[in-house]
This record gives structure tokens, sequence and C-alpha cells, in this order.
């Protein structure tokens, strides 16, 4: 993949690479958002307090997610919205 610099509001790599790096960025969305879900609530914490004295802001996590499977931990905090998923 190679990369043009810098992008001036179009595509990030050449036309010749598009099909191959569009497969391949929807493999990795696939792949790894279910870990990225599970690292993500489990460093809630952590990431909630960087963002209050880091960048002095309020953070909310949007869970969309069955209700039976919302962590524990996550259940009655106010900061996190649970949703429930659409069928």
């Amino acid at each position: 993949m190679k990369f043009r610099r810098p992008p001036t509001g179009g595509m990030l790599w050449e036309k010749k690479d598009h099909t191959r790096n569009v497969v391949f960025l929807f493999q990795a969305t696939v792949v790894s958002s279910p870990v990225i879900f599970v690292v993500y609530i489990a460093f809630w914490p952590l990431v909630r307090r960087a963002w209050r004295e880091i960048a002095e802001l309020e953070p909310v996590l949007v869970l969309v997610a069955p209700a039976d499977e919302i962590p524990e931990a996550l259940r009655d905090q106010p900061d996190v919205l649970p949703f429930e998923p659409v069928p």
C-alpha cells in the first residue's frame, strides 16, 4: 500500500491499490471489532480518567448491547448509556 503525501481531499492510496486496500480495511474492521470492544470495555475506567484529567472533557460510553450482556461494573454508571440493539 503506497500512501500519497499529503492527502488533499482524495483517496489515501493510489487507484491501482484500491480493491486490495478496501478488502484489507474490511477484514481488519470485521476481525478486530470484537477484540477492540472487549479491550475498550476492560479499559473504560482508565479511558474515562484520561479524558477527564488530560483533555478536561466528560466522556460518555454509548454501549449498544442486550441488557443481559452489559458487564456488571458498567450497568449503573451515569456515564454509560446502554441501548438495546435493533434486530
